[in-house]
């Protein structure tokens, strides 16, 4: 049963306001940190043993990878460098949660290609007394229990559309629905099988990002029979550091070999095109080098596709702030929403304590008061 929030909510001080609105973003700042990536290239080594085995794709993201490596301490000297690593430092002091220390991978993954079937699972060291205690006391904050887990929902602040979450010391999982949070968790639990390595495409373990798709005709943005997903099976991708570069890697199998061999035509034909128009926009020179070096081969019904660009033009993407401007929005919103609730609250004196009969005091301590 759904049970709506305690009296402590009330009892939240202004301050904490500011700590809400950060964590109502908290999706924002994973997708910063997958942007990050997806940036670079992709992840390593699948973890799959938290997904259900009705899910049809997945994306994972290697966080601790990407942090061990080159690139890793490129983004460290950029994001410490100044006002990005003045507000990570922020958002750090707020939360506890430093991404590339704290997070080791990142999932997205789906029954379809719908929000609703699909959730994020986030892997790494959580401070769940602070965590939770900041979801709590987000817009339309209610919850329910799960077995021995509870679900939180709130209502996301862009939208105002329901987000269902769990958090553990080593677990989080979001989702449009509270459905896909159990599904995840009965995996967890062992009250359901999570999917299958060999019902993916092989995954590449070095890789710092992977993704795996089956099934593909029902793809978003494509009828059930499109052309290159009705001659499709499955698809798997990934993408390494090595040399200065990054690599991206696409292998998927055809139904057959006549399917493969025109799916390869098609594909090296869309990149004559492409090479006679070159690519506009801040991700111009990526896009260049990636389809300067692209090559798709066949051998028999499976299609490979590689390319490649150096890791400096990422660097030179970050040196522009582009992939940060969602983490700015957050601490505007945070700031704007700290000084309107300064603006409509008394200052609270913690020194002076509340009269025997002040009966907004007595409801609910604060945790850790005694």
């Amino acid at each position: 049963m759904i049970m709506t929030r305690t009296p402590l909510l009330s009892l939240m001080r202004s301050n904490d306001l500011v700590r809400a609105k950060v964590l109502v973003r908290a999706t924002v700042l994973m997708r910063v940190t997958a942007l990050v990536a997806l940036l670079l290239g992709a992840l390593a080594a699948a973890d799959l043993a938290d997904i259900p085995a009705d899910h049809r794709w997945v994306a994972q993201i290697n966080v601790q990878a990407i942090a061990k490596g080159g690139l890793g301490e490129a983004l460290r000297i950029r994001l410490s460098a100044d006002e990005v690593g003045r507000k990570l430092a922020m958002l750090e002091g707020l939360t506890g949660f430093q991404p590339l220390r704290d997070l080791d991978r990142v999932t997205i993954t789906g029954q379809g290609p719908e929000e609703e079937r699909a959730c994020a699972i986030l892997r790494g060291r959580f401070d769940t007394a602070r965590v939770t205690a900041l979801v709590a006391i987000l817009p339309g904050h209610a919850q329910e229990n799960h077995r021995a887990h509870v679900i939180h929902r709130w209502n996301e602040v862009k939208d105002g559309k329901a987000r269902f979450g769990v958090v553990a010391a080593d677990r989080i999982v979001v989702a449009r629905t509270a459905d896909r949070v159990k599904a995840v968790l009965d995996v967890v639990d062992g009250q359901a099988k999570a999917i299958e390595a060999s019902v993916l495409p092989a995954l590449d373990p070095t890789a710092l990002i992977v993704g795996a798709a089956r099934d593909l005709d029902y793809w978003r943005g494509m009828k059930a029979g499109a052309l290159v997903f009705k001659r499709m099976q499955s698809l798997g991708c990934s993408v390494v550091e090595r040399d200065g570069a990054l690599r991206l890697h696409l292998v998927g199998d055809a139904t057959n070999e006549a399917a493969a061999k025109d799916l390869v035509d098609l594909g090296n034909g869309l990149l004559a095109f492409a090479r006679l128009k070159p690519g506009k926009g801040p991700a111009k020179e990526i896009q260049n080098a990636l389809v300067a070096n692209a090559k798709i081969t066949r051998n028999r019904a499976q299609i490979t596709a590689a390319s490649q660009f150096p890791v400096e033009l990422v660097l030179k993407r970050l040196g522009d702030g582009s992939f940060l401007h969602g983490l700015k929005a957050v601490m505007q919103a945070a700031a704007a929403a700290r000084t309107a609730a300064e603006a409509e609250e008394p200052a609270v004196e913690p020194a002076v304590a509340p009269a025997p009969n002040d009966s907004t005091h007595d409801a609910v301590k604060k945790p850790g008061n005694p």
